[in-house]
């Protein structure tokens, strides 16, 4: 009993730091509690401070599906990345879009992205360098390929994350500013 009355404590302790930092915010948040031995792993919770309705639309990856990095806002890309999903995955669509906004996979790895405008630096693509990943594939890419946070960040390792967008509509784009 002591211990679902303090999760519970957790939670709305969550809830209203979120609520308090939303009403503010130009930038999403997120706060995350560890569990202790034998207890729950964690609480995550945050908030979605984008500056439109992003909508309800969930997506899936499947293992096995075959992708390519669309990387639509670099002319001079040689080599994209592409990668051949080993876990399953489901997550937040942007407006429905072909964009994940977070997601957790079948090993429990869960990624999300966070906006944060005027502060979100992409690097210049280099040709000589490893594949381009676009940032708009960077979720699936990782929640598709990785089984562990420690293995994250090999695979982030094995490519070059570069700007991207996403299409809005017949010839309008969308870069938004997500970290």
């Amino acid at each position: 009993m002591h211990t679902s009355i303090r999760n519970m404590m957790i939670v709305l302790a969550c809830a209203t730091i979120l609520c308090c930092a939303a009403s503010t915010a130009t930038a999403c948040s997120s706060v995350f509690f560890t569990g202790t031995q034998g207890e729950a792993p964690a609480v995550i919770a945050r908030t979605m401070d984008f500056e439109e309705n992003e909508g309800k639309a969930i997506g899936v990856g499947l293992s096995g599906d075959e992708n390519v990095s669309d990387v639509n806002m670099q002319d001079n890309v040689t080599e994209r990345a592409t990668w051949s999903n080993l876990y399953d995955y489901v997550g937040k669509l942007l407006n429905a879009a072909p964009m994940f906004v977070e997601g957790i996979n079948t090993a429990g790895v869960s990624v999300s992205s966070f906006y944060m405008p005027g502060i979100t630096r992409f690097s210049e693509y280099d040709p000589k360098g490893k594949p381009a990943l676009s940032f708009v594939s960077l979720i699936p890419y990782l929640l598709g390929m990785s089984a562990t946070a420690e293995e994250a960040l090999v695979n982030m390792g094995k490519v070059q994350v570069v700007m991207g967008a996403l299409q809005t509509g017949p010839g309008a784009y969308m870069a938004p500013t997500l970290h």
